[in-house]
């Protein structure tokens, strides 16, 4: 079973040498403290799982970053060689949809029968089996209801513009509803909804979706350990968990590229607005190897602090 920490703290890609620095200052801790032969060995533990959550932390690697703050001009967030925050593609087709960036976020507004979209066709490398995809969604001016007014996808072979990805592109998705008294609510594509969320408001979503072969433990928003089986995804509106192991719902088993897409078919009208984009990937085997790696610290930061105790027990 793998382990990753969820959040959007954890940024570094210096994994190694947190968890040596980690270790030695546990080591050290441990003897400025001077604890009595008396004192619970437990105090030490504590110091160094202190050191092993730390490294927990940042196991997951951050592979895309957009926050709108740079710029509020849309096509610098365009390119077809793009960075790790920007996308191959960001467009509308006809009048009766417009995109832009409002207020530091990236917001489609749709007033008539067209289509807005987002693409990241440019593959995250390496091709990530599991990832956290989290971002800030707000729904407003809701003028005509429609299921799946929208969805968000991830999989790979996906084509920029108005096209609806096919099954074969796609490995997971979910989409949001413009509900009939102007509120919306999240969607699994053919399956159950959320709560509704009022008009207007702006929640967080973090999205972890497992394609890694095996179960998937991790440390979710609320704090809570939860578990999500391969080939399924969970996601949270902020810090609960309204979409629970969610079987991936197409065939490609890559989860390197994304897509967006604010349909014309679907008829719903109103503004979509995101912010905060992160998606981080869960680390490669090789990186892994130095959570093993930490185990074997531990266990000589262990035997060292015994000898250190023993020898002052003598004293």
């Amino acid at each position: 079973m793998t382990v990753v920490q969820v959040g959007r703290a954890g940024k570094s890609d210096t994994i190694n040498n947190l968890i040596v620095l980690g270790m030695l200052s546990a080591v050290k801790a441990g003897r400025r403290c001077r604890l009595r032969p008396d004192q619970s060995f437990a105090k030490m533990l504590m110091i160094l799982g202190a050191s092993w959550d730390i490294s927990f932390a940042c196991h997951a690697s951050v592979v895309f970053s957009q926050d709108f703050s740079g710029s509020s001009t849309l096509s610098d967030y365009v390119s077809p060689t793009p960075s790790s925050g920007q996308w191959n593609d960001i467009a509308t087709a006809g009048a009766g949809v417009s995109v832009g960036i409002v207020n530091g976020a990236l917001q489609y507004n749709r007033t008539g029968n067209n289509t807005g979209s987002f693409t990241r066709s440019t593959d995250f490398n390496p091709a990530p089996t599991a990832i956290i995809y989290s971002f800030d969604l707000t729904v407003s001016s809701i003028k005509s209801a429609a299921a799946s007014a929208a969805t968000w996808y991830v999989g790979s072979g996906f084509s920029s513009g108005a096209s609806t990805p096919s099954s074969s592109a796609y490995n997971s998705r979910f989409a949001v509803s413009f509900d009939t008294d102007g509120n919306f609510c999240l969607h699994v594509v053919n399956g159950k909804s959320s709560s509704e969320f009022a008009s207007g408001s702006t929640i967080s979503l973090t999205w972890v979706v497992n394609d890694t072969g095996s179960s998937l433990a991790y440390r979710g928003p609320d704090g809570a350990t939860e578990t999500v089986g391969s080939s399924k995804w969970d996601l949270y509106a902020g810090n609960n968990l309204i979409f629970d192991e969610q079987a991936a719902d197409g065939y490609s088993t890559s989860l390197s590229e994304l897509k967006f897409l604010f349909p014309a078919d679907t008829g719903g009208y109103g503004a979509i607005s995101m912010d905060n984009f992160e998606i981080q990937s869960v680390p490669e085997p090789p990186e892994w190897g130095a959570v093993f790696a930490l185990g074997g610290l531990l266990v000589c930061g262990l035997h060292e602090w015994q000898q250190y105790r023993a020898a002052n027990s003598k004293t």
